[in-house]
């Protein structure tokens, strides 16, 4: 049996390529010089007291809402989140507002395999610590490290993860902490 393993890729920039070589594709992974994928993260600070197994993040809905107001309805933004629930929300907020934006662009992680998008917003919705799950790639029994690679891979030009930057910042050996570390952080402006 021949085996083959994925070494280079022509979509994503250096850095995105970086990460994915680190945690991901252990073999190597050569980015595309010519390239550069654009990771931006939006800081929001999960709102109020919740559980820690709420996977609904209201604050992070409502950013991402703002978000699609200001780049527009178009079929190469995709709107994509580990839960369910946080889906739904994201949903029912776009469809309060009266946004014009197509909702079948808004999908988990796993119902986002086979598409891509110029624009991935990703809603991490996990709380910090103990919380976290999908998005924890420190937890083998949760898979975050395979989920986050799905994530991240159905971008095509810009990634922006709406997080509380913070948390993931200091968390460097995080498949998230990577990301946010070294993507730029969006202004109110942005």
């Amino acid at each position: 049996m021949v085996r083959k393993s994925l070494r280079k890729t022509h979509r994503f920039g250096e850095t995105l390529a970086g990460i994915l070589e680190e945690d991901v594709y252990i073999e190597g992974l050569e980015g595309n010089k010519m390239i550069e994928t654009d990771i931006c993260v939006k800081h929001v600070i999960r709102d109020g007291e919740k559980k820690e197994d709420d996977r609904r993040n209201s604050a992070e809905a409502d950013c991402i809402v703002s978000l699609l107001q200001k780049i527009g309805n178009s079929d190469t933004v995709g709107v994509i989140t580990p839960y369910t629930k946080q889906r739904d929300l994201i949903k029912k907020k776009i469809k309060d507002k009266r946004l014009d934006f197509d909702m079948d662009n808004v999908i988990t992680v796993h119902g986002s395999q086979g598409r891509e998008w110029d624009t991935v917003i990703l809603s991490v919705s996990d709380p910090g610590g103990k919380g976290k799950w999908f998005t924890s790639s420190l937890i083998p029994k949760s898979k975050g490290k395979q989920v986050m690679n799905t994530a991240v891979s159905r971008v095509k030009k810009r990634l922006i993860l709406v997080c509380d930057y913070d948390y993931w910042r200091n968390n460097p050996n995080e498949f998230l902490g990577k990301l946010v570390r070294s993507g730029r952080l969006m202004k109110d402006s942005d």
